[in-house]
């Protein structure tokens, strides 16, 4: 016993002893390996020399590359060399660790500190002292230490403030966002400011943000609109950023003579007005006034054009002519109120010209007064054509159109001399008139009109803007009243507003608009029910009706009929036909009757096509045309072909044995093969056997299998059937019926198709062994169950008798010994 203990504690000191050698050698190579200032070994002998420290700039800014060398020589050559450095505002000392300098050249060593330390999260700041050693060790393992270095880093760069979204001279309104950034690359931003002050000095208000990127919100609301006699009515704004060096940089930017505009512009008008170019309508008087000439030459309607051919006349004895020119405006639907400008070109010489001719102009009649307005008295006093033209304005249109005379104009043109008898030739005769019409239709015999536009702003006009919704047709930079020729021809069919908006520079704005009757396209139409490129037939059917649903409407809501053609003639409609239309009186007479297909108002029809007559596989074209009310076209086609649909359709069976037994599952298996040209559809098979009480299932498929089938498909399938309580052996017939639509006359009343097949089964009864198999099974079930029951119960008891068996005593004891 006691040489076992020894032996045990012998052991147990071994393993003592070999644990405290590995934790020795392995501290050792922690000591040894250890890079760190404070746990390098430290000899007696000396280590390298190190001179020549230098850094360079010699004045660092923040955010400066700074790149330190130095000078290291040993005799023993030269294993390590590295800088620590930190600083003094490093709360974690020594975050810069050590880091391995770069052997230049010979006994030259680097290292560069990038400016990326002064982003660190523990890095050197403004005014800080970065302080700095250099640590070497030689080829026998001596270590040396630099003296302790340091340079200031200082931020002198001042930051860059700028304002993004006002510019000297701005005119604002409302709230403003004050949009302004700040570069600071240094020392960071300390404060920036944003100061109003009013135009006479005073501080107005100011906003404060430590924030390199800012948006300021000035509210102008309350403050009064820009008056160039009122110093206080504008404003500059101040902006100035300071950074954290000491002392501060900073930078201000000043914006001069903001100023306040919170009212929208005043005026904003558009109206429409269109063209009119014609001549004189006769050459009579219907006031009190005489016409005093004779000897006229030609007619008046030779003043219709500018070449010459003269409408000529004499004076008479008195030595006084007059001759008058009548215009009625009623011939183009016209009253005075429609008038924007008129004005009109007289064109004439007279025979001769010298002192004796007292007068020789032209005149209007003033029906309000009742007397003439004399244009010009002398200025057809001359042997050479002279012409002239008269303005009527806004303001005096009223007393020279007479609104109960059919909107009558008369002018004369009159000479008075002392002299022998003169003739006068007028050779040109031109009423210039641009009028508004409200009910205006704009087409392709009619698509220019003019425009008045008007925009107008006291303070800060921008610019007038001409636009359909967000469409900008023209543009113009001063205020004022516009007359514009437009090309209705780039808006869009319909009721469209045609706008005007009047921007100040302050952002105000001001809307007018009018609404133009646009009709270039002709109503829009389309084939609801037929695809262009499908097919048409029959499976089986003699009278084959295809319905055609169409659509038709026009935007500008002036439809004016549709109509459907095939084959390029319009289709028929038979009496009595479906979808025949019929329109009948207030008595129930038939006012209308349709004939062909044609429709006389817009919405959705549909057409019964009687393709029963048509080749097999010939093409047909399906073209639908429609008109507006001013004749401008619209077409819509489609070919469709039409094809004779059959169904031939092949059941397989593809069993190898037809015997089975009563009462044993048997797997059918069959293939539907569809050579014809139409497509099934829904034609899961049904089974019907003689017998009711047979079981059957399809196996592996289900009904959406049966859903399609393509020409040219197949689809093999299996049925699974139980034959019950067959006595006698028989032959079963089995069928198949197929009962399905064809895709291709969905459209038709009658499109089903019906398919059936027969195969058979040969039956047998059980036999006897068959029919005791049953009896058997369970028999030799229960044998089993024994048997089974009979080994569990010996094998618990031998495992309960060797579980109670003492143990074999030991060897030894045995012996006696």
């Amino acid at each position: 016993m006691k040489n076992i203990q020894r032996k045990q504690i012998f052991c147990i000191g071994l393993i003592l002893i070999l644990l405290i050698t590995f934790i020795s050698i392995h501290f050792t190579f922690i000591i040894t390996k250890t890079t760190s200032l404070e746990d390098s070994p430290i000899y007696c002998f000396q280590g390298p020399e190190i001179t020549n420290v230098v850094y360079t700039p010699e004045k660092p800014e923040l955010y400066d590359n700074v790149t330190i060398t130095a000078q290291v020589t040993d005799p023993w050559g030269i294993l390590e060399v590295w800088i620590n450095y930190n600083a003094d505002n490093d709360v974690y000392a020594g975050w810069g660790a050590n880091f391995t300098m770069i052997h230049v050249s010979d006994d030259l060593y680097s290292y560069n500190i990038l400016n990326s330390i002064w982003d660190s999260p523990n890095g050197p700041a403004h005014g800080s002292y970065v302080n700095f050693t250099i640590h070497a060790k030689n080829g026998l393992g001596d270590w040396s230490q630099s003296g302790y270095y340091q340079f200031y880093m200082n931020d002198t760069v001042k930051p860059i403030a700028e304002i993004l979204t006002l510019d000297n001279n701005s005119y604002v309104s409302g709230l403003i966002q004050i949009n302004t950034t700040i570069i600071e690359a240094g020392s960071g931003l300390k404060q920036a400011n944003l100061s109003i002050y009013m135009g006479n000095g005073t501080l107005l208000e100011r906003f404060t943000s430590t924030n390199l990127n800012e948006t300021f919100l000035w509210d102008v609301s309350s403050l009064p609109d820009y008056n160039i006699a009122e110093p206080s009515s504008y404003f500059t704004i101040n902006f100035t950023a300071w950074d954290n060096a000491n002392p501060t940089n900073k930078d201000t930017i000043i914006l001069e003579s903001i100023r306040v505009d919170n009212t929208a512009p005043y005026m904003a008008f558009i109206n429409s007005y269109k063209n009119l170019t014609t001549f004189v309508q006769d050459n009579q008087t219907l006031t009190s006034n005489i016409i005093s000439a004779s000897n006229f030459m030609n007619n008046f309607t030779n003043t219709f054009y500018n070449n010459s051919n003269y409408h000529s006349f004499y004076n008479g004895s008195s030595g006084f002519l007059q001759v008058a020119y009548g215009l009625n405006l009623s011939q183009w639907n016209l009253t005075t109120d429609m008038l924007n400008t008129l004005s009109i070109t007289l064109e004439g010489k007279i025979g001769y010209s010298d002192s004796s001719i007292l007068q020789a102009g032209w005149k209007i009649w003033n029906w309000v007064a009742e007397n003439f307005t004399i244009i010009d008295s002398t200025i057809f006093n001359n042997t050479d054509e002279v012409s002239d033209i008269l303005y009527l304005s806004t303001s005096n249109k009223s007393l020279y159109i007479n609104s109960s005379l059919s909107h009558r104009i008369e002018i004369f043109f009159f000479i008075n001399t002392t002299g022998p008898a003169i003739n006068a030739s007028i050779d040109y005769i031109l009423y210039n008139i641009t009028h508004y019409k409200a009910d205006e239709w704009y087409n392709r015999e009619n698509e220019k009109i003019t425009l008045k536009v008007m925009g107008f702003d006291l303070i800060s006009f921008d610019r007038i803007e001409l636009h359909h919704e967000n469409y900008t047709y023209y543009t113009w930079n001063s205020s004022g009243i516009y007359f514009l020729k437009f090309n209705t021809t780039v808006l869009p069919d319909g009721l469209v507003p045609l706008n005007i908006t009047v921007y100040d520079k302050a952002g105000n704005s001001n809307s007018s608009s009018i609404l133009l009757n646009v009709d270039y396209f002709g109503p829009i139409i389309t084939i609801i029910s037929l695809e262009n490129n499908s097919y048409i037939g029959e499976s089986q059917i003699w009278n084959l009706i295809v319905p055609i649903e169409l659509s038709g409407y026009d935007i500008a809501k002036n439809f004016q009929r549709m109509e459907l053609w095939i084959d390029g003639a319009i289709a028929p409609v038979l009496s009595g036909q479906l979808g025949q239309i019929f329109e009948y009186d207030e008595f129930g007479n038939i006012t209308y009757m349709q004939t062909n297909a044609t429709w006389y108002e817009e919405g959705n029809y549909t057409y019964y096509w009687n393709a029963s007559t048509l080749i097999h596989n010939s093409t047909h074209e399906l073209r639908v045309l429609s008109y507006d009310g001013f004749d401008n076209p619209n077409v819509y086609k489609i070919f469709v072909t039409m094809v004779t649909f059959n169904t031939n359709i092949s059941i397989v069976d593809v069993r190898e044995n037809y015997s089975i037994i009563s009462d044993a599952a048997v797997i059918l298996e069959f293939t539907i093969i569809n050579y014809g040209n139409s497509t099934l559809k829904d034609f899961t098979p049904q089974i019907i056997t003689n017998n009711s009480n047979w079981d059957w299932w399809f196996k592996d498929v289900d009904s959406f299998d049966f859903k399609y089938l393509s020409p040219g498909e197949s689809l093999t399938f299996k049925i699974e059937i139980i034959p019950r309580s067959v006595q006698n052996t028989i032959n079963q017939t089995i069928e198949l019926i197929i009962n399905c639509q064809i895709v291709e006359n969905l459209t038709q009343t009658t499109n089903n198709f019906t398919i059936q097949f027969q195969t058979y089964l040969v039956v047998q009864p059980q036999t006897g062994w068959q029919g005791n198999m049953g009896y058997l099974q369970l028999f030799l079930s229960i044998l089993a169950g024994l048997g089974i029951g009979i080994f569990a119960f010996y094998i618990i008891q031998y495992l309960k008798k060797a579980s109670t068996q003492p143990p074999k005593p030991p060897e030894k004891m045995r012996k006696g010994k």
